[in-house]
């Protein structure tokens, strides 16, 4: 089995390829060693890139996100699973939400005003994906993640992103309304 480390040079990423060659022999007709691919890793090189916003997010719930990301690239995808729940810990945590387990943190995330009602469903979803990868080690698909993260981002973003995103433009409103000053 043979391992190269490709680099590309567009994006200088760095991808592993697997391969390996029958020794027994080749292709009948032309004799040339038959190549077994296994494949590139991980596999794909672009990945997927983290929220434009990820700065604005607490410590703890950028790190559980962008972990979660790390993971989803490296194909590591019963961690990405995982990491979709810790995520949603990380800001029951940062909101200083209790409850005996997630799904009541979740509720109380409504009651305490930072999600509305239509939206509380939504991380459910991220809980039973990291119960399905945590508890029952099954892996979650590509999709159903990707379908994770864009919810979980939403939620963060309306939490995190938006409220400073509107105190931005209401102190530009504010500003605009004053009278100019006097020289």
């Amino acid at each position: 089995m043979d391992t190269y480390a490709l680099k590309c040079m567009g994006c200088d990423s760095i991808r592993f390829r697997i391969s390996e060659t029958n020794s027994e022999g080749g292709d009948p007709e032309t004799d040339e060693r038959i190549v077994y691919e296994h494949g590139l890793f991980p596999d794909d090189a672009r990945g997927r890139r983290e929220s434009e916003d990820s700065s604005k997010f607490p410590d703890d719930v950028a790190k559980m996100y962008l972990e979660t990301i790390k993971c989803f690239n490296a194909g590591a995808l019963t961690l990405a699973g995982g990491g979709l729940r810790a995520i949603v810990e990380a800001i029951c945590k940062d909101r200083k939400v209790t409850g005996k387990d997630l799904a009541v943190k979740i509720g109380e995330l409504v009651n305490q005003g930072y999600l509305v009602k239509a939206q509380a469903d939504l991380p459910h979803e991220e809980r039973y994906i990291g119960n399905f990868a945590l508890h029952e080690m099954k892996t979650p698909t590509k999709e159903d993640l990707e379908d994770g993260l864009k919810i979980v981002e939403g939620l963060m973003n309306t939490i995190y992103v938006l409220p400073v995103r509107a105190e931005r433009l209401r102190s530009r409103r504010d500003s605009a309304s004053l009278p100019p000053k006097k020289k």
